[in-house]
């Protein structure tokens, strides 16, 4: 019973989303009038309950993005053909995610056979085309390609923190938190591919879930919460055994979201963000900030300590945190890190 939360999440919340985000793109540092492929599906979520149509719209313009091999432009710029084709890691599945949350949303499951084009690779050739669930396959298979020798996705060019830029660049560093995330997309992916009747996706799909459970709580778990991720050259982020960067959120709000962790690691994971993380002002993104430049993690070590990508509180970031609270019935902690 709080009017200024309530005020909050119904309504400006909303409102900021769709107004500041999507339409003016006004974001700090986000002023270039750019869609970016994550950035944008995150943004339309929120709009789920109010208005799916919105969110609908946006799948369908994302598609639109995605190379033939399942990458995606990083951002771009609509009508000029201008765009970042990147390594990120985690851009792609962004599609997938929305497209669920669409249909549990909705109901609406004939979203996954509307057809939308790939990026045309020769312009001078018609583009190839694909229903969503198309579009899907290729984001999962992408991601299931490059794979660490432990059996976890490697992290590129970054996974959702664009700032770690540097951490994966020879393609040998891990992504525990990808790992959170597609673990999930892949167990409830497996119905989309049995309505599809396509069994033998279905089964591979589940097969890889398993395997990179069991390969997260085995290489991924530091005694008291998971790690983040390691580097090319082997080194753990988000480890007891760093001095800076010890401990980060989405290492352990995914681990409850989508139920990785063991029931017992899940609250001793979330123990430790209570502890480490949620602070007066919301859920840092991770603590302790660098503050020094670091070339085997990227830009975020070129912001100054908990400012931004380097530990500051991040708005998506930091409402994971608080849903991971809330399923954890933890209710306290989620009002008072909201």
């Amino acid at each position: 019973p709080d009017e200024g939360m309530n005020f909050l999440t119904n309504k400006w919340y909303r409102y900021q989303a769709r107004c500041a985000r999507m339409w003016a793109k006004t974001a700090y540092y986000q002023c270039s009038g750019g869609i970016g492929f994550r950035d944008q599906l995150q943004d339309s979520n929120c709009l789920l309950e109010s208005d799916p149509a919105i969110t609908r719209k946006q799948i369908l313009v994302h598609a639109e993005q995605q190379f033939p091999d399942g990458t995606v432009y990083h951002w771009w710029h609509p009508g000029t053909g201008i765009g970042a084709h990147t390594e990120m890691t985690d851009d792609l599945l962004w599609i997938v995610l929305l497209s669920l949350n669409y249909v549990d949303e909705t109901g609406d499951y004939a979203l996954f056979d509307v057809k939308a084009p790939f990026v045309a690779l020769d312009r001078k050739k018609k583009s190839e085309t694909g229903t969503i669930y198309d579009h899907c396959c290729r984001a999962i298979d992408k991601v299931l390609s490059r794979w660490s020798k432990r059996g976890l996705p490697l992290i590129g060019e970054g996974d959702w923190n664009d700032g770690m830029s540097h951490v994966g660049v020879h393609w040998k560093g891990e992504s525990i938190w990808l790992g959170h995330f597609l673990y999930g997309i892949l167990m409830r992916f497996e119905d989309i591919c049995i309505r599809h009747k396509d069994a033998k996706r279905a089964r591979t799909y589940v097969t890889r879930a398993r395997k990179l459970k069991d390969a997260i709580n085995k290489h991924g778990w530091d005694g008291q919460w998971y790690i983040r991720a390691t580097r090319d050259n082997g080194k753990p982020l988000g480890s007891k055994s760093e001095r800076r960067g010890k401990i980060f959120l989405n290492a352990q709000a995914w681990a409850i979201i989508n139920g990785t962790a063991t029931p017992e690691r899940a609250k001793i994971a979330m123990k430790s963000a209570y502890k480490h993380l949620f602070r007066e002002y919301g859920p840092l993104l991770f603590t302790p900030g660098y503050d020094k430049l670091d070339p085997t993690i990227g830009y975020l070590s070129r912001y100054a300590p908990s400012v931004r990508e380097n530990g500051g509180v991040y708005t998506h970031a930091a409402c994971w945190g608080v849903q991971a609270a809330a399923i954890m019935g933890d209710g306290e902690m989620a009002y008072s890190g909201y």
